[in-house]
């Protein structure tokens, strides 16, 4: 998937980091190759983000310097997105559109839908805009089980995806499935908000069990490991996929991922919501490993969408590098 590429995925360490980021960033700059023995892909992304947090932080202009795209950005949210105003990293998204001229594509799934009814979502979504526009292409960036629905698109409709999709881009989403009981990504919610989730997706309680029993089954790891033994040969191989993993302590993030940490103890690193060992594909399947940054599970939501609008850029600049973009 391209000659600057290693494959070593080894945790970062912040030590050797912070002395070679410099290094890092200016073979970014120069379009250099960097030694694949001593920078994996998620030394080069972190570095990346690190960069652009620092300078977004600082008020400073980084050196990393984004442009329009070929290809539209097209944002597809987690469970229960429906509570919030806008999809995961739509915030950051509209910056980079005003800064850059980045154009993207929000995409309302049903959250609380199974994969299998918003890969037609995804489907329908994407087939109107071709109709508009008969020369576009799409970056899928799919955050917690969006990501999921999006595997499901590509497995259904792969002759679609090989005309039009250039990758997938995931982020913190339970890719190997969840061992947690009873699936904190929705429980947690209906905790945290305290809302009743019949108020969100109507009165009818039978559907409701069906649908939290459609998502659960969904993220259960004996379902994605069959669905990834099945499935695998179907995803598009002429396309990219990444991979990124969130870590938080208690001290860290937001409010409500603090109670979920309290409510739902996990012995695993996490974001809050998702292990991080369950966020990256697995190991014989080709693909982008970047690694763990800092973050809560709703780093999607933050409303001063530093680390939204880095995250993505950063996720743009290393792709330009690794010539996807």
């Amino acid at each position: 998937m391209g000659s600057k590429l290693s494959e070593q995925t080894s945790p970062l360490n912040n030590e050797y980091l912070e002395q070679y980021q410099s290094v890092i960033i200016d073979a970014v700059l120069r379009d250099k190759p960097l030694n694949s023995e001593r920078f994996s892909t998620a030394h080069i992304f972190q570095a990346i983000f690190e960069e652009l947090v620092s300078s977004y932080r600082q008020g400073t202009k980084s050196a990393l310097t984004l442009g329009p795209l070929p290809v539209q950005l097209v944002l597809i949210p987690g469970v229960l997105n429906e509570i919030f105003d806008k999809v995961a990293f739509e915030k950051g998204a509209e910056i980079l559109s005003q800064k850059f001229g980045i154009n993207y594509l929000p995409v309302r799934v049903r959250g609380i839908r199974g994969p299998d009814y918003n890969s037609k979502t995804i489907f329908a979504f994407l087939k109107a805009h071709i109709k508009k526009n008969p020369d576009a292409t799409f970056w899928l960036v799919g955050h917690s089980k969006g990501s999921i629905d999006c595997l499901h698109f590509l497995s259904r409709h792969p002759r679609f995806a090989r005309k039009y999709i250039k990758g997938l881009t995931t982020i913190a989403a339970p890719i190997c499935g969840s061992k947690r009981p009873g699936h904190l990504l929705l429980r947690m919610l209906n905790y945290v908000y305290q809302w009743p989730l019949d108020l969100i997706i109507g009165d009818n309680l039978k559907k409701l069990d069906c649908y939290a029993h459609e998502v659960q089954e969904a993220l259960s790891i004996p379902f994605r490991q069959k669905w990834f033994k099945k499935n695998a040969c179907k995803l598009p191989q002429n396309i990219f996929y990444t991979s990124l993993a969130l870590e938080s302590n208690f001290f860290e993030g937001a409010t409500s991922m603090k109670i979920t940490k309290l409510l739902f103890p996990s012995k695993a690193k996490n974001d809050g919501i998702v292990d991080v060992d369950e966020a990256h594909f697995p190991p014989n399947f080709k693909h982008y490993n970047l690694g763990t940054v800092r973050g809560d599970h709703l780093i999607g939501q933050d409303e001063s969408a530093v680390e939204q609008e880095a995250l993505l850029a950063a996720h743009v600049i290393l792709l330009k590098y690794l010539g996807h973009l």
